[in-house]
């Protein structure tokens, strides 16, 4: 989720025990939560995958959101590094998922990976959300994500990592590429 069409947001690897002591600090808090079973096709240029990138820093994918499909476009920046501060997200509501691969393939894309998730989010304070997901072929994960400006880049990351300090997973493994980098590396066997 973007505001300002900014996404701030880290992203840690947890272990089944690690997940289930999160959740249960979220639900002892009385956080309310909303799941969803989520599936996001990413597409890259097919003479330019953007995948194999050391640190992309770029995806287009559609995303299908309770039966609701959104062409979604991110731009990691910096560029070409492994942390990335934040990144540039634009969205548009399209009808069609199918139609908008055809027409995307049209333009020289080419579907890459497909990731498949169960997501269970959590309001966290005001301006914080906390997504628990289950990941097809990678397992569980944590974002934590600002859905407001705390005073620009560096203190919006500050909250982020104050609030995976209280949930116990700022020690965690982070994930600095992305779903759909660890299915493409997993496919490559580059994991």
């Amino acid at each position: 989720m973007a505001f300002n069409d900014k996404e701030f947001e880290l992203k840690f690897r947890l272990t089944d025990q690690q997940f289930c002591g999160v959740l249960k600090i979220l639900e002892r808090d009385g956080k309310a939560s909303r799941v969803s079973t989520q599936r996001d096709t990413y597409l890259v240029p097919r003479n330019d995958n953007w995948l194999s990138e050391e640190f992309p820093y770029q995806w287009l994918s559609i995303r299908n959101r309770n039966n609701k499909n959104i062409l979604n476009y991110k731009h990691f920046h910096p560029e070409g590094v492994e942390r990335h501060l934040y990144c540039d997200e634009h969205e548009v509501v399209v009808e069609s998922e199918d139609q908008m691969v055809r027409l995307l393939e049209a333009l020289e894309f080419v579907v890459s990976v497909v990731v498949e998730k169960t997501r269970s989010v959590f309001s966290h304070l005001e301006g914080v959300e906390i997504s628990l997901d289950t990941v097809k072929e990678l397992g569980c994960f944590i974002e934590i994500e600002a859905t407001r400006d705390y005073g620009g880049i560096d203190k919006t990351r500050d909250r982020l990592h104050a609030v995976a300090k209280e949930l116990g997973v700022a020690s965690c493994q982070p994930d600095y590429r992305g779903y759909p980098f660890l299915i493409y590396a997993e496919k490559k066997g580059d994991r």
